[in-house]
């Protein structure tokens, strides 16, 4: 660092190292120093100093990570609570049982959302001229009502005939656009993920991943974990391997630690893949093995793999993935459209991932 330097901030080493890699992420240069560890905590403190050239900029990164809580979040101790929106189709109840599943290894709650709007399609009993002139009659809100009433009780169920402990099953019902309403609930609930399922481009070949989960990916900011119609479910046990799809963003942090909590019960494996080509690999080298430095010096309990994977474009690459049959799931990030997700709306991604036979998370900014 040639520039004068300032000091810009103390703290723990833990929190310092993240910190330094989002500002090298950033494009900002820096420096650590260890300070003495406090004798009564036994906590490390690490300062962290910049140029005074780029302080400004550091410190507008620092008041931004501050305000969503990226520094001092710690995922692994909050509890666990799923939000699965249900329209009472197999693919549907099918994310249902995944989500109910997961809580009974790692305890906490869900709850089953039903949205009833102007048109019986929604409840697969096909169109019908009179509804969709008048609206859904009473008779019908009753009977979707108790259709996701019914539903809770199956769990709870189950939950009292094999003694399960820590694990709360709700409901909550509401009549608007479904997109609409999941997304002002999500932030009333404040899940820790949406669990949904989709129609795949045989069954809804308009829609190529389902406009509702489309619509969902494209504006919340919680987590989503997508689980495609196509997809056999035969237990999370066989859950044995994620792969994470890093586009070396400051939020790859984030959804890695969010995928090992989800993942310890089984002892998954992680595989970070960066897609690259001939142009940019010898980058790409150095910033892995950047990524791989500071995830050393983590606790995370699965074990985490990391490499680079050449492709001609992002299409290739996912198609490379899945045809594999190396992982059972995939997971990406969502980084205000840029990495990888900018290409997820694009018409090929979009019907490649609709298709797949793979149940993904995309972990939203």
């Amino acid at each position: 660092m040639k520039h004068k330097e300032i000091n810009l901030i103390t703290l723990s080493a833990d929190k310092a190292r993240r910190l330094m890699w989002l500002l090298h992420n950033r494009g900002i240069e820096c420096k650590s120093h260890s300070l003495e560890i406090n004798k009564s905590s036994g906590i490390e403190s690490v300062s962290i100093s910049v140029s005074v050239s780029e302080s400004g900029k550091a410190i507008k990164i620092i008041d931004e990570l501050v305000d969503n809580s990226l520094l001092d979040k710690d995922i692994s101790e909050t509890p666990i609570k799923l939000l699965v929106p249900i329209d009472f189709s197999d693919h549907s109840i099918k994310a249902s049982r995944i989500a109910f599943d997961w809580l009974v290894r790692l305890k906490g709650e869900m709850t089953l959302l039903h949205v009833s709007q102007h048109d019986l399609s929604y409840f697969n009993f096909g169109e019908n001229p009179f509804l969709k002139k008048h609206g859904l009659p009473e008779g019908l809100k009753h009977f979707a009502h108790d259709k996701l009433l019914s539903l809770q009780q199956d769990y709870i169920t189950e939950i009292k005939n094999n003694r399960i402990q820590g694990v709360n099953v709700f409901t909550e019902f509401g009549m608007a656009l479904p997109e609409r309403y999941i997304k002002d609930y999500a932030e009333l609930y404040n899940p820790s993920f949406i669990v949904m399922g989709t129609r795949d481009v045989t069954t809804k070949a308009n829609d190529l991943i389902g406009s509702v989960t489309a619509e969902i990916i494209d504006t919340v900011r919680f987590p989503i974990f997508v689980v495609p119609q196509c997809y056999k479910y035969i237990g999370v046990d066989k859950f044995k391997t994620i792969t994470y799809l890093s586009n070396f963003s400051d939020y790859d942090y984030m959804a890695i630690k969010s995928l090992n909590k989800f993942s310890f019960f089984n002892d998954i494996e992680i595989n970070c893949v960066h897609f690259t080509n001939s142009k940019n690999y010898d980058n790409d080298v150095e910033r892995l093995n950047q990524v791989k430095e500071y995830f050393s010096h983590t606790n995370f309990s699965n074990k985490l793999n990391f490499s680079l994977l050449k492709a001609s474009n992002i299409y290739d690459g996912f198609k490379m993935i899945i045809d594999s049959g190396s992982t059972e799931l995939l997971a990406f990030t969502s980084e205000n459209r840029s990495g990888v997700l900018k290409f997820f709306t694009h018409s090929k991604a979009r019907k490649l991932l609709a298709a797949s036979t793979l149940p993904f998370f995309v972990f939203n900014q």
